[in-house]
């Protein structure tokens, strides 16, 4: 219980200007806004800048592309000119053995010719001295 003769204490109320309390929300505000402004242009450079480094990268490996390319172009044509050497080469190969193979047998041919040839002129002969 309360004793009788106590008023209780009633805090005091303070009158504020509402415009000061609210401009320095305002001010509260356009010093966030002011820092965060600033930090979307420090982003906004570095968007441009890494954009930049994206198309030269981009442009650089459309080289790289176009290079690859063209070296996948020469490299389908030497192989196509190594297959046809290798179709060239082993014909060699098959003739080479046909003329080692016909070489094995030269000097008994040309033996057995040059005998068959004196053979038929000592025939000749003979028939033209029993002719005279």
């Amino acid at each position: 219980m309360i004793p009788n003769n106590v008023i209780p204490a009633f805090p005091k109320f303070e009158m504020r200007n509402p415009t000061e309390y609210t401009n320095k929300l305002i001010e509260e505000q356009n010093e966030k806004i002011s820092g965060m402004q600033n930090k979307i242009e420090e982003s906004n450079l570095e968007l441009q800048t890494q954009t930049k480094e994206l198309q030269a990268l981009h442009y650089e490996n459309m080289k790289l592309n176009a290079q690859i390319e063209v070296l996948n172009k020469t490299i389908d044509k030497q192989n196509v000119e190594l297959h046809e050497l290798q179709n060239i080469n082993t014909e060699l190969k098959i003739s080479n053995q046909k003329l080692e193979n016909s070489n094995k047998h030269y000097w008994r041919n040309t033996f057995l010719v040059g005998f068959g040839v004196a053979f038929i002129i000592l025939l000749i002969e003979i028939i033209i001295s029993q002719i005279h």
